[in-house]
C-alpha cells in the first residue's frame, strides 16, 4: 500500500520538513520503497497571486505501475514521474482547461468571515470573485491509470453545494491528459474507485442543524468511451 510521512530535512532549507512517499508491505508493515522527491517542481509558476508557495511536491498518487503523480499550485499543474526513481519528471501539465470561480454564497461566506475578523483585511470582494477555486477536495488514482480530483471549493465547511464536479484525467504516454468532468449530486468529502464503480461520501443539506452524510455509488464504465470530447460533462445517476 502507498503512503507518506514528514521528516526533518538533514540540511535545513526554506522548510524544516520533507514529504517522504513510501510503499508499505501490508502483511509485515515494512517499508519496501521510500523517496523524498525534490521540494519544489522546476519550471512551475502559479498564476494565482499568493499561491507561489504551493509549488511543492507533497504527497504523490500512485497507480501501482511504478509511476507517481503530484498536484501543485492547488491543482493548476500535474507533475508526473513515469519512473518514480527517475531524477526528473517525465511531464508537467497545466490543468486549468476550465476556470471555476466562487459562487455568490461562497463569496458572501468569505466576506462575513473577513468582516468579523479583529483586523481589517485588504482583500476586496472583486478579488475574492476573481480567484479560481483550488482543488481542496479529495483525490484518487485508480488501477486503470485514471486520476480523479474534486474541483469544488471543499475548504468551506459551512457551504453545501447542490452538485460537485470531479475532474478526470488519464495517464497516457505523453503524460496526464484531461478526459472529462463528472457532475455528481451533493458535496463530495471523500471518494474511492474500484473498477467501474465510483463511491463518494457526500454531505447534503436536509434543513437540519447537522448536514446528512451518506455514500452514493456511480457506474463510470462510460468514462473511457467519452474521453474523445474534451469539453463533454457527464452527469451520472447514483
Amino acid at each position: 500500500m502507498a503512503g507518506s510521512y514528514h521528516r526533518y530535512r538533514p540540511n535545513g532549507g526554506s522548510s524544516l520538513l520533507d514529504w517522504v512517499n513510501v510503499d508499505v508491505d501490508a502483511a509485515t508493515g515494512r517499508v519496501v520503497w521510500a523517496r523524498a522527491f525534490p521540494p519544489e517542481a522546476d519550471g512551475v509558476r502559479c498564476s494565482t497571486p499568493g499561491w507561489e508557495e504551493d509549488r511543492q511536491l507533497g504527497m504523490g498518487y500512485e497507480d501501482g505501475s511504478g509511476d507517481v503523480l503530484f498536484v501543485t499550485c492547488r491543482g493548476e499543474f500535474l507533475v508526473w514521474y513515469a519512473d518514480r526513481d527517475a531524477s526528473q519528471p517525465a511531464a508537467t501539465v497545466r490543468t486549468t482547461y476550465v476556470e471555476r470561480y466562487p459562487t455568490d454564497e461562497e463569496v458572501a461566506f468569505q466576506l462575513r468571515g473577513l468582516q468579523s475578523a479583529p483586523w481589517r483585511s485588504a482583500i476586496s470582494e472583486e478579488e475574492i470573485r476573481s480567484r479560481p477555486k483550488p482543488w481542496y477536495g479529495p483525490r484518487v488514482m485508480d488501477d486503470r491509470r485514471r486520476f480523479l480530483a474534486v474541483s469544488h471549493w471543499n475548504g468551506l465547511d459551512h457551504v453545501t453545494p447542490r452538485h460537485s464536479y470531479i475532474d478526470v484525467f488519464r495517464l497516457v504516454d505523453g503524460g496526464p491528459e484531461y478526459a472529462l468532468t463528472l457532475q455528481v449530486t451533493d458535496k463530495v468529502v471523500g471518494m474511492d474507485v474500484l473498477g467501474d464503480t465510483l463511491a463518494v461520501l457526500v454531505v447534503r443539506d436536509v434543513g437540519g442543524v447537522v448536514p446528512e452524510r451518506r455514500v452514493d455509488w456511480y457506474d463510470i464504465s462510460t468514462v473511457d468511451h467519452a474521453v474523445n470530447d474534451a469539453r463533454k460533462e457527464s452527469v451520472t445517476e447514483p
